[in-house]
């Protein structure tokens, strides 16, 4: 018999099996003939090749190599079977669900007071959540995932967020609270932190799929730093700052303690879509 190719070699002898024999089995040499395969040579064809009963392989290697020579295959296709599809799970930390609450605070501060709110791209890692002078406020939440929101605002921030949101709804300027220790001020940053937290329940549910619930809001005015802590289980708490920037370039900061978590996508689902509250207004006005 006229000698083959290395290739033409594997292949004659494969189907000479009956096309049953993982290729790879045939060319490292697992089934013995007569005259067994020897590295780096061709088999000996005019030998009788013989195999032992039950000893095929259910789970043959996609690729195989002889004599230096790669030998591939779909080793699947063959058997009747459908190969496993791999898909990239996506998955979703705490720096997402950050990222989530600090759109939550642009959207809404900026939207109450027809100001632009700017936050930093880059986050800190601290190792503690702390109110700070001049006003803090922080606000609990559980459900999904348990942590705890802390804003903390410098004298100044926190009255021209105040000014800013009084006057665009409607109220006249000499009415307006001149002291940051005023109630009005406190009360105001309140209710603008719990929209914050209404709004972040709702696109976490649409991003995630999750529910988080939150107690009522607490704003304090200060003169020094206080530790806040929870009164829960946080396993591995994550701690993390972020500043944020009003209009008029005065700074002031979210810091969140979150316990640490993943979520992975098992499949793809359908996100709800983003509520837009300045349309809405728009075309409430619009129907009046």
């Amino acid at each position: 018999m006229a000698k083959r190719g290395r290739l033409d070699t594997l292949l004659w002898a494969w189907v000479r099996m009956g096309l049953n024999i993982p290729i790879e089995r045939v060319v490292s040499g697992a089934y013995q003939s007569s005259a067994p395969f020897r590295t780096g040579s061709e088999p000996n064809l005019t030998d009788d090749i013989c195999f032992p009963a039950g000893s095929l392989s259910s789970a043959p290697l996609t690729q195989a190599r002889w004599g230096g020579m790669s030998i591939k295959r779909s080793s699947y296709k063959d058997q009747g079977d459908e190969a496993p599809i791999m898909e990239n799970k996506k998955t979703r930390t705490t720096e997402d669900v950050l990222r989530v609450l600090c759109d939550s605070v642009k959207t809404v501060l900026s939207f109450a007071t027809q100001t632009p709110i700017a936050y930093s791209p880059m986050v800190q890692k601290v190792d503690k959540t702390c109110l700070k002078p001049d006003i803090g406020c922080f606000v609990l939440f559980d459900g999904g995932f348990s942590g705890v929101v802390v804003m903390n605002f410098s004298k100044e921030a926190a009255m021209e967020i105040y000014r800013s949101y009084m006057i665009s709804m409607g109220m006249p300027e000499a009415e307006l609270a001149t002291l940051y220790t005023s109630d009005e001020v406190g009360n105001t940053l309140g209710e603008l932190m719990n929209q914050i937290i209404g709004r972040f329940q709702v696109e976490v549910k649409r991003e995630f799929q999750c529910s988080v619930n939150q107690n009522q809001p607490k704003m304090i005015v200060l003169n020094k730093e206080i530790m806040v802590l929870i009164n829960a289980p946080i396993q591995n708490p994550q701690y993390r700052k972020v500043s944020f920037e009003t209009a008029n370039h005065r700074p002031f900061y979210l810091e969140i303690c979150i316990e640490q978590f993943e979520f992975i996508e098992l499949y793809p689902f359908e996100k709800s879509q983003a509520i837009d509250a300045e349309s809405l207004i728009a075309e409430a006005k619009g129907n009046v």
